[in-house]
């Protein structure tokens, strides 16, 4: 009812506008519409953080470490499943990340084989710095919306976000061997 009203009121902008279907569309029409408009999604959020996160002198997915980090250390296997990335690209970005003073690696207090990871007081303040470009980015882009809207597209976005994440988790690829 909520997305009825998000798509028959033509306030979403054009390129993530759905086409009209009549009722009783079928999954496969749903699929190949979602597909569409969160690949122009992301696209418009990659050039986003690109412009917001990398005048910073770091990475995405280096910003994405820091994010991850703000809520306490973590192994390089846990950092690892997070990112979603496999652990030689993670430990990549943490050895980066640590060669320029934002992240620190130490013993783990439980575990002497494993190393913990944690933000340095450097990396904390600049990962708030980018958080802050970031929610005025957003805040840019949710003004142009009604209040109820906004409410509406946060809650599908976040529903759609946890289950991608679930099953990205499960399976790690579409290729079938």
């Amino acid at each position: 009812m909520v997305l009825t009203t998000i798509v028959s009121t033509n306030i979403m902008p054009a390129p993530v506008q759905l086409t009209r279907q009549p009722r009783g569309r079928g999954l496969e029409r749903h699929a190949i519409d979602l597909n569409t408009a969160v690949a122009d999604l992301i696209r418009a959020y990659q050039v986003r953080d690109r412009d917001c996160i990398c005048c910073h002198d770091i990475s995405v997915t280096q910003c994405h470490t820091l994010e991850v980090l703000q809520k306490g250390p973590v192994t390089l296997g846990e950092l690892t499943a997070k990112l979603l990335l496999d652990k030689s690209t993670t430990s990549r970005v943490v050895h980066t990340l640590v060669r320029k003073g934002y992240v620190e690696r130490g013993a783990h207090p439980e575990d002497r084989r494993a190393l913990q990871i944690r933000s340095t007081a450097k990396g904390r303040k600049l990962y708030q710095r980018i958080e802050r470009s970031l929610q005025e980015q957003s805040m840019m882009l949710l003004a142009e919306f009604p209040p109820e809207v906004r409410d509406a597209a946060i809650k599908v976005v976040s529903e759609i976000a946890a289950v991608a994440m679930s099953r990205a988790r499960e399976s790690a690829t579409c290729c079938v061997a």
